[in-house]
């Protein structure tokens, strides 16, 4: 097959599905990125969370947290994850980053680790009220860098990743932690 060939039979393929052009504004990124990133699991870098956020909520927010450690890995063409990001401290500056889409997942990905990982201490000394944990996931979807992510995909790697655009995968994880 011809490399024109084949642009022909991708482009014909994409018509049919709408939605799969990246939202304006933002970069795509590449459709292939080599390898994938380690799995993130904040439990075994947070142990206290469990106390914190309740064993039902364990595998929820390992999915959260695996979800935006492959936005970011795919939206920086590999070059970043939350693994790298949590041997500095979740202190990451992210001015340096040209694609806006991937500034606002690092700063939420910085504000998941401020709010449900630590809670804003070192460790859980307690259980978190329901009302507690009702306020810091709501305090997430309402998070602007959270707004700032396109509604449509933006990345077709990451969408076969995670199984659905971004901010919808981020949206119905977020609502499952209770």
């Amino acid at each position: 097959m011809t490399p024109k060939t084949r642009i022909k039979l991708l482009e014909a393929v994409a018509q049919t599905y709408p939605g799969t052009t990246p939202a304006p504004n933002t970069q795509a990124g590449p459709a292939y990125v080599a390898g994938a990133p380690y799995a993130y699991d904040p439990y075994s870098y947070y142990p206290t969370m469990t106390l914190g956020w309740g064993i039902a909520n364990v595998n929820w927010i390992r999915r959260l947290s695996n979800i935006i450690n492959n936005a970011i890995y795919f939206l920086s063409q590999g070059q970043l994850d939350l693994n790298k990001i949590r041997m500095v401290n979740f202190v990451v500056d992210v001015s340096k980053y040209p694609d806006r889409v991937l500034t606002a997942v690092v700063k939420f990905a910085l504000q998941v680790y401020r709010m449900i990982y630590t809670h804003q201490t070192a460790d859980f000394k307690t259980a978190l009220l329901p009302e507690d944990k009702t306020a810091v996931v709501t305090q997430l979807k309402n998070f602007l860098p959270y707004f700032q992510i396109p509604d449509g995909p933006i990345n077709v790697a990451l969408v076969n990743k995670i199984g659905g655009n971004l901010k919808q995968v981020l949206f119905d994880t977020l609502t499952q932690i209770r």
